[in-house]
C-alpha cells in the first residue's frame, strides 16, 4: 500500500541460538543460548561475530526442536520469505544451510536462497534422506518452474525429476524426519568443520 501513502508493517526474523555458550548481543544486552524475533532492518545489523554456522529451516517445530551445534544459529524460514535474508550482508560470510520439505516446492524455495547465496548446502533434502522415510510421503503439489531456471545440483534436480514423476508420493514433511537422523547428519558437519579448523591452525 506505500503507493497511498499508508505505512506497511515490517517483516520479522525470529532465530534461535544453537549453541549455549555464547550469546548474540542486540540492542546492548546479551541474549545467551535464546530465541529472538526482530525486524527485518534491525536483523540486517547483526553480524553473529560468534556464529559459523547457520540453518534456515522452514517448518515451525522443527526449527523450535532444533539439535545443538556448536557455533550455530537456526533461522525460522517460513517458506518463500527465506528470501528475504539478502538483506543481511552478514550472512553470506557464514556457512549456511537450507533445511526444507522435499517436495517440488521445497526445491523451489532453496533454490531462490541459493540464487541469492550461492554457497548454500541443502540439509535432508537427498534421496538417502527421501527413501529413509519414504513410507511418509504424500501427494504434493506440483511446480510451474522450468527446471533449467532452477539452482539445483545435479543430485537435487534429479530428485526433483523423481518427485514430479512420482506425484502420488511427492511430499515429505521434514517434520517426519527423525531427530536421531538429524543429529547424525549434524554430526558429520560438526566433525568436517572440525577439520577444516585444524587444518586453518596447522596452516
Amino acid at each position: 500500500y506505500a503507493e497511498w501513502g499508508i505505512r506497511t508493517a515490517s517483516p520479522f526474523v525470529r532465530f534461535r541460538l544453537l549453541d549455549k555458550t555464547i550469546g548474540v548481543i542486540l540492542a546492548g544486552e546479551t541474549i545467551p543460548s535464546g530465541e529472538a524475533q526482530l525486524p527485518l532492518e534491525s536483523f540486517a545489523a547483526l553480524n553473529f561475530g560468534f556464529i559459523d554456522t547457520i540453518f534456515i529451516v522452514e517448518n515451525l517445530l522443527v526449527y523450535l526442536t532444533f539439535p545443538a551445534v556448536p557455533k550455530g544459529l537456526c533461522i525460522f524460514g517460513s517458506g518463500f520469505a527465506a528470501v528475504q535474508l539478502h538483506c543481511n550482508i552478514h550472512l553470506r560470510q557464514k556457512k549456511l544451510y537450507y533445511f526444507g520439505d522435499i517436495d517440488e516446492h521445497g526445491f523451489e524455495i532453496l533454490s531462490e536462497v541459493r540464487a541469492i547465496f550461492p554457497d548454500v548446502t541443502s540439509f535432508c533434502m537427498d534421496s538417502t534422506t527421501y527413501q529413509t522415510f519414504a513410507q511418509f510421503a504424500v501427494p504434493g503439489k506440483a511446480s510451474k518452474r522450468s527446471v533449467s531456471d532452477l539452482h539445483l545440483t545435479a543430485k537435487e534436480l534429479k530428485l526433483f525429476r523423481f518427485l514430479q514423476e512420482h506425484p502420488e508420493c511427492s511430499r515429505l514433511e521434514q517434520e517426519r524426519i527423525t531427530q536421531e537422523f538429524i543429529k547424525e547428519r549434524l554430526s558429520l558437519i560438526i566433525d568436517e568443520r572440525f577439520k577444516e579448523e585444524v587444518c586453518k591452525a596447522l596452516t
